[in-house]
């Protein structure tokens, strides 16, 4: 087995950073054509659900392109993830349970359970609380999406049993 290194910073490739500003773009760009035309109010209210989600999603893509930070960082002491809704999360390698593959809303993810899910949960605000819980319905409170990684979730996963060789799940 290699000597694990002290500390691993997993970042977006710029390809893929790019990639999703040109989708929302493109999304932001079809959603708002819908709204200029004449149809009926329940499309234009999806126009604008429309227009809201994939204009947030593109300002946070063109955010990443900018300004690149670190997606997870990984050293000695545990993981820590850095692209999150609920700000940075770190997860010490003894809590660490075990690590998810799966998809959520059909994208490939990797998730990241630690051994006292309840625990973890109470550390976060309670609006983090509901959407964490929500996510325990895939498989793990913490998710990374596999488009923000620079290979794939079994890439990451490989990294990451580097530090504490834990059962990697399959969904």
């Amino acid at each position: 087995m290699n000597p694990t290194p002290q500390v691993v910073t997993v970042r977006t490739p710029t390809a893929k950073a790019v990639a999703t500003l040109v989708c929302g773009l493109l999304m932001t760009a079809v959603t708002g054509f819908v709204l200029l035309q004449p149809v009926p109010l329940v499309v234009k209210v999806v126009g604008w659900v429309g227009i809201v989600f994939f204009g947030t999603c593109t300002i946070l893509a063109l955010r990443a392109v900018l300004w690149p930070n670190p997606v997870l960082l990984l050293d000695g002491e545990g993981v820590e993830i850095r692209h999150s809704a609920f700000g940075r999360v770190r997860i010490p390698w003894d809590d660490v349970d075990h690590l998810v593959i799966g998809k959520v809303f059909g994208q490939r993810m990797l998730g990241i359970v630690p051994k006292d899910i309840e625990a973890w949960l109470a550390t976060h605000a309670p609006a983090a609380r509901v959407l964490l819980e929500a996510n325990l319905a895939y498989g793990a409170p913490y998710w990374v999406a596999e488009s923000t990684l620079p290979g794939t979730c079994e890439d990451v996963a490989r990294m990451m049993q580097r530090y504490r060789p834990v059962a990697v799940i399959q969904r």
